[in-house]
């Protein structure tokens, strides 16, 4: 959004910016398979490491188990329960050892095969009205194309070239057709609503994988107890760090601003 010029008086300025500028905050569930190699064991991430190409906290390391009958409960991006549970089958589990330091998310991975191409994962009890779905695929060696599904729906279908060994970061894939894939190691589903989600990554050329999962709520305008009190912006020295905008909290009691962010207004 352009900001209002010199000319505009600051009523009218603030007026503008009040009105254009929405603050929000969206909760969010995160979910990383792990796995082996070899013989060797994956990596958990940590409950503070941020991950995801929505950075959250907070992730629920799963198992190293290719079926998971008996739901597994999730926490949240604050690491509460979210009263959402999750369980999958797949052929294997795998993972891409480099990543492991670097981006434990993208390290272990749910593996299918030419007998068992399809892996489904299922998170019952979602907390959120409407929300975001980012699938993370990949596999230990690049170039392998799959696709991801959500809710059996055929028409969701997303391919991908797997571009995860080693991690250089993410890359969303939008193909429609194996001949149209690019490499790729996300695909993100919007305007989904229902307690119940099913995520599916669907074998194609070879070996492809799961990494993880994530939801995240979309974000609705909070309440008016906290305020947007002053916008300080366009200061005359440009090589300071001046510009600023104030809350205000004006419930009376400590709110929690975890989470929240900008949501448009914010250039």
């Amino acid at each position: 959004m352009p900001l209002p010029t010199a000319s505009a008086t600051p009523a009218a300025a603030a007026v503008l910016l009040f009105s254009t500028i929405c603050l929000a905050r969206a909760g969010s569930i995160g979910v990383n398979f792990t796995g082996n190699a070899g013989g060797g064991t994956g990596t958990a991430m940590a409950p503070e490491a941020l991950a995801g190409v929505v950075p959250q906290a907070h992730w629920n390391s799963m198992a190293d188990t290719p079926n998971q009958a008996s739901p597994v409960a999730l926490a949240d991006d604050a690491g509460v329960p979210s009263g959402a549970s999750l369980s999958w089958t797949a052929n294997n589990t795998w993972r891409v050892p480099g990543n492991a330091a670097s981006q434990p998310l993208m390290d272990g991975y749910l593996d299918s095969n030419a007998t068992n191409q399809t892996i489904t994962a299922t998170i019952t009890g979602i907390p959120f009205g409407e929300y975001e779905v980012y699938v993370y695929i990949g596999s230990d060696g690049n170039g392998r194309s799959g696709r991801t599904r959500v809710n059996g729906n055929a028409a969701s279908d997303v391919w991908h070239r797997t571009t995860t060994n080693p991690f250089g970061g993410y890359v969303e894939g939008t193909a429609t057709t194996e001949n149209a894939a690019v490499p790729s190691n996300y695909a993100r589903y919007s305007g989904l609503t229902g307690g119940t989600l099913t995520v599916q990554t669907l074998r194609g050329s070879e070996n492809f994988g799961l990494h993880g999962i994530q939801i995240v709520q979309t974000p609705a305008i909070v309440s008016p107890s906290i305020v947007i009190n002053e916008i300080h912006y366009d200061e005359s020295d440009k090589t300071s760090k001046g510009e600023f905008i104030e809350l205000y909290n004006n419930s009376g009691a400590t709110v929690d601003l975890s989470g929240w962010f900008f949501s448009a207004g914010i250039g």
